[in-house]
């Protein structure tokens, strides 16, 4: 039972992270009408920032984390502007586009950190043991799976409830 309640919390954790990567790329592809096969790129960009502002620049873990977001916001901002809002009537074209700056994004990504696997401490090592068996959540999994909930809710609302949805 321990194996099917930390299989259940492992799930919940990885589709909270997922959804709000997919909402992301449906909402780009529904609102703009761009097909950005980038967009996993983009969060590989975010994480590597968060990894450098933190192990490179010693910043506390929730400023590399703003960090991030505010490059790759920036980032997207920029390819919005320079590569999908010119190419806009061409669709094909755009998602041709899309790829090249996947390809770029990881080279770039290849240049700078190399293959080897990069880590950072987890901000917090609080555990929530939920059994004598071993099942434990942490914090930081937590975290995930209430922002998770909390912006999916929020999108929804602002979707349904305003009149820019």
């Amino acid at each position: 039972m321990d194996l099917v309640l930390q299989t259940l919390i492992n799930s919940t954790y990885a589709a909270s992270y997922l959804a709000l990567i997919s909402v992301g790329l449906v909402l780009i592809f529904g609102v703009m009408g761009v097909v950005n096969f980038a967009h996993g790129e983009l969060y590989m960009m975010g994480a590597y920032c968060v990894v450098s502002f933190s192990t490179d620049f010693h910043m506390p873990f929730l400023v590399a984390v703003m960090a991030g977001l505010f490059f790759v916001g920036l980032l997207g901002l920029v390819m919005e502007q320079a590569i999908f809002r010119p190419l806009r009537e061409n669709p094909l074209a755009g998602l041709i586009a899309s790829i090249g700056v996947l390809m770029i994004l990881q080279t770039l990504a290849v240049l700078f950190y190399g293959v080897q696997l990069e880590h950072i401490a987890p901000p917090t090592q609080i555990k929530f043991i939920l059994s004598d068996g071993g099942v434990v959540l942490t914090l930081g999994r937590l975290n995930v799976i209430i922002v998770a909930i909390v912006v999916l809710i929020g999108l929804w609302l602002f979707l349904k409830k305003t009149k820019f949805g």
